[in-house]
C-alpha cells in the first residue's frame, strides 16, 4: 500500500496569509493520503525548536519554500533551513520545490538552479487570477507526489530500515552525493576560522558525515 509523501513547508512569518492560502489548497492532497505536510506551526511546548525543525527537514521527502522578499530577508529561512535542504537535495535524499509567491530576487540565490513553480516563474501574487495560479501550483505538486510517493514497505529485518529499500547502485549514488555536498560546504567555509563558522554549517557538516558513515556501512554490509 502506498504512503503519503512527507513534506516540509518553509515560509517567512510575515507571509502567514500566503502560507494559509497554500495550506488550504493542499488540504485535498492531505485528505487523499497523498501528502503529509509539516510546518513550524506544529512545534509543541517544550520542543527544542532548532533540533525539531532540522529533524523534520531530514525526514522530509519534499521540501517547499514559499518565496517572497520577506523569505529572502529571513536569515533563518535562507540560512539553516535552505542550506540543510539543498545539502540533502545534492545527496539525492529529497526534492526541493521553490514556489514564487511574490516577486523577489530568488534568481540571485542557490534556488536559481532548481525548477520553480508556478511554471514560467510568474509570481502567484502577480498573476491575473492568483487563485487560479495557485490551483496550477497544487496540480503540479499533485503530479509530483504521485510520482515520488513510496510504494514499498520497509523491510523490518534490516539493520537500517530507512535504507532497506535502496539497491547497491542507489547506495553508491547516495554516497557520491553526500561527498559532493560535504566538499561544497567545506570549500565555502575553508577560509573562515573555526570560531567564525556558522553553527548551522557545523551542524549540517556533522549530519552529512553521519549519513555518509551510514551509507558506507550499509553498502559494505550488503554489497561488498
Amino acid at each position: 500500500m502506498s504512503q503519503g509523501v512527507k513534506a516540509f513547508i518553509s515560509y517567512a512569518h510575515a507571509d502567514r496569509e500566503a502560507f494559509n492560502m497554500l495550506s488550504a489548497s493542499l488540504l485535498p492532497l492531505r485528505e487523499q493520503g497523498l501528502l503529509g505536510a509539516w510546518t513550524d506551526l506544529e512545534l509543541m511546548p517544550g520542543d527544542v525548536w532548532y533540533n525539531t525543525l532540522m529533524d523534520r527537514i531530514d525526514a522530509a521527502q519534499l521540501i517547499i519554500f514559499l518565496l517572497s522578499p520577506a523569505f529572502l530577508s529571513s536569515r533563518f529561512c535562507t540560512g539553516a533551513e535552505l542550506q540543510r535542504a539543498l545539502a540533502r537535495q545534492e545527496a539525492g535524499l529529497v526534492r526541493v520545490i521553490p514556489i514564487i509567491f511574490e516577486e523577489c530576487k530568488w534568481r540571485d540565490t542557490a534556488l536559481a538552479q532548481l525548477q520553480v513553480l508556478p511554471i514560467g516563474a510568474k509570481p502567484i501574487a502577480a498573476a491575473d487570477d492568483p487563485p487560479i495560479a495557485l490551483r496550477g501550483v497544487v496540480a503540479a505538486l499533485r503530479e509530483l507526489v504521485i510520482a515520488i510517493r513510496p510504494r514499498r514497505p520497509v523491510s523490518p529485518g534490516t539493520d537500517d530500515g530507512e535504507l532497506a529499500m535502496f539497491t547497491c547502485a542507489d547506495l553508491m549514488r547516495l554516497e557520491d552525493g553526500v561527498k559532493k555536498a560535504i566538499r561544497a560546504i567545506e570549500i565555502n567555509v575553508a577560509t573562515l576560522p573555526d570560531q567564525a563558522k556558522p553553527l548551522s554549517t557545523v551542524l549540517a557538516l556533522d549530519e552529512l558525515r553521519q549519513k555518509l558513515s551510514r551509507y558506507e556501512t550499509e553498502f559494505r554490509r550488503r554489497c561488498v
